[in-house]
């Protein structure tokens, strides 16, 4: 069923019209299955395309989309994604995010990545001592922009219904999908039937779109699972800290992010293993603040140790805590301390090295999911294409899910515009191949560095690559100019309606790091090789002796 459809390019109240269609086909140019962040994004762009507009054009969901029209919370979603500054800027061209609440995002001009065993760190954005660090967008600081899901997804389903002609298909569940003379033909359990001269899937990993256009796809399940809290902290005492950084340890049982929100809030994502997952939701919710706290602060083997008692009583475990602070020397004059809280006055030297401490955990909010990575062969088929996480999903360590979906949805905005504008037909394979070829070598190329760098530092501790990735951030980290280079190339996105590339001046850090992560991953390749070359010598040398 139709539920709603809009009428008028200007903007005002949209009327909505039910239909009732008794099973009859309602041909379309375009048919996008799936309205979430990827599909929304993709109907709005289209929509505001003036290639592309007056195109009859569906989105089918479903489930309703009552809960993200009417979306409404005092408290924040742990559903979160950060959208780099060159996404963001897209979608306010198109007019898409008219009616976002600006009040619940929050600009990242910095983020601070570091190893987990050796404290080798690597920083992108404006520098920490910079007067004007906190300023918002001044000089291109924004490098991307916190945004809860809901939010976004609210925003885009407004200018979709009220400055579009598209029509929104919610609340319905497919039951088919087979070719019409060559045409897609979708079939939903209503009995309604839809013809389309393109059939686009933005319907996630199990795409229904995908396992009719026969495009295989390759992937493995990690041995790890996503831990996700919404986070109350302490209020800045710095006007140069976290209030707009973002920070990355990676541990070597998988990294953790601090995402900053608005005020005092925060979102964390931890990669970790499945067991230690779900010991997280099952502690309490104090002990596991204070585990949060240390995973930012402590070594290896003192997390070990907390870890192996995180069911202890809270008061208990505070008392470890304690025990192990003062055996390693930890005490008020540095940030890593976390039993005693933040000192007053005078805040410790190393204070913005590490997030604010974390005071407690929303109610509520813990929730984890199992990580994979997988692609398909290909894009397009005949008179179908994949988007977003229907064509790819990777290890979340570089905040790039959402972000390869959107600029898919730029991408193939731009191909059919140019095609339509050519006076070709949308949904032949001489069109989409475009791209295809547009999207899948960069798309792979991210996959494939966030692979290896997962891999990377899930080493043992005694494996030499340990201090060759700390050697290589190190070095990184003082050459200015290459993560200028890399955040500059990040920036590139695709206009709104030209169809052509044009550079970005805000620094997208988010995928300037998948950038840098290639070159470390190519550069600690190359070590490996000589540092196993001359381990097997060293080893010749020693049975000679």
């Amino acid at each position: 069923m139709i539920s709603r459809r809009s009428f008028g390019f200007f903007g005002g109240a949209k009327k909505a019209v039910e239909k009732a269609t008794g099973g009859a086909s309602q041909p379309y140019d375009v048919l996008i299955v799936g309205g979430g962040p990827a599909g929304l994004a993709l109907a709005s762009s289209l929509g505001s395309s003036s290639h592309l507009k007056s195109l009859k054009i569906g989105l089918i969901e479903a489930n309703s989309l009552d809960g993200v029209r009417h979306w409404s919370s005092d408290a924040y979603s742990n559903r979160c994604s950060s959208i780099s500054a060159a996404n963001f800027e897209y979608l306010q061209r198109t007019g898409a995010l008219s009616s976002l609440d600006t009040s619940r995002i929050s600009p990242i001009t910095n983020m601070q990545v570091w190893d987990g065993r050796t404290d080798a760190r690597i920083t992108f954005g404006r520098q920490l001592d910079d007067e004007d660090y906190g300023a918002v967008d001044k000089g291109g600081s924004t490098l991307s922009y916190m945004i809860e899901n809901s939010n976004l997804q609210k925003a885009l389903l407004h200018y979709i219904e009220n400055h579009t002609s598209i029509d929104i298909l919610e609340s319905s569940k497919i039951s088919s999908i087979d070719r019409d003379n060559e045409w897609p033909r979708v079939s939903l359990h209503s009995g309604d039937s839809h013809r389309t001269r393109l059939l686009i899937g933005a319907d996630g990993f199990n795409s229904p779109v995908r396992k009719f256009a026969e495009i295989d796809s390759v992937g493995w399940a990690y041995d790890a699972a996503g831990f996700v809290s919404t986070l109350e902290t302490q209020p800045n005492t710095s006007t140069s800290h976290a209030s707009h950084t973002a920070f990355q340890r990676f541990l070597p049982t998988g990294p953790i992010a601090y995402l900053p929100l608005p005020g005092t809030a925060a979102s964390m994502v931890w990669s970790t293993t499945p067991q230690l997952a779900k010991q997280f939701k099952q502690a309490d919710a104090r002990v596991l603040t204070m585990l949060i706290n240390a995973a930012f602060r402590f070594r290896e083997d003192i997390l070990t140790t907390l870890y192996n008692n995180a069911s202890l009583p809270y008061d208990s475990f505070v008392l470890l805590v304690k025990q192990l602070e003062s055996a390693q020397g930890i005490d008020m004059t540095t940030a890593r301390c976390i039993s005693d809280g933040a000192a007053e006055g005078v805040p410790p030297s190393d204070y913005d090295a590490f997030p604010p401490l974390v005071t407690s955990i929303q109610e509520g909010s813990q929730a984890s999911f199992p990580l994979k990575i997988n692609h398909t062969d290909g894009y397009d088929a005949n008179r179908a294409v994949l988007v977003g996480d229907a064509a790819h999903s990777c290890h979340p360590l570089a905040g790039q899910g959402l972000n390869l979906g959107l600029a898919d949805v730029q991408s193939l905005t731009s191909v059919l515009a140019e095609g339509r504008r050519l006076g070709g037909d949308i949904g032949s394979k001489t069109v989409l191949s475009r791209y295809t070829r547009d999207r899948y070598v960069a798309n792979m190329m991210m996959l494939g560095a966030t692979d290896k760098l997962n891999a990377l530092f899930q080493v043992g501790a005694d494996n030499p690559l340990v201090q060759l990735r700390s050697v290589g951030l190190e070095t990184l980290n003082e050459m200015d100019f290459v993560k200028d280079f890399f955040m500059r190339q990040a920036g590139t996105t695709y206009g709104a309606s030209q169809g052509t590339p044009e550079k970005s001046i805000i620094a997208d850090t988010i995928q300037g790091v998948g950038s840098t992560i290639t070159m470390v991953s190519a550069t600690a390749r190359q070590l490996t090789a000589l540092g196993q070359s001359k381990v097997t010598q060293l080893l010749e040398d020693a049975n000679k002796r």
